[in-house]
């Protein structure tokens, strides 16, 4: 088990299926992230370890795995 940098208790996937923010499909994995963006307090902690750490799977801080590929070219760019 990966330990975060911040404290996960508050987090809205700490609170429901974890299949869900690892969904197969891009509706599942944009419902994730919609419910994310939506209501979870740790979307930017969330976000920033996912960038920096390049998470491949899931849904982190709003973002699928497309979503974080583009903001890293930004950033690079």
């Amino acid at each position: 088990m990966t330990t975060l940098p911040f404290d996960t208790s508050r987090a809205v996937c700490a609170t429901t299926d974890p299949d869900l923010w690892y969904s197969d499909t891009p509706a599942g994995q944009q419902e994730a992230a919609d419910i994310c963006r939506a209501t979870c307090p740790l979307l930017r902690a969330c976000a920033a370890y996912a960038l920096t750490t390049r998470q491949h799977h899931g849904v982190w801080g709003g973002m699928t795995r497309s979503d974080r590929q583009r903001a890293r070219q930004a950033l690079a760019a």
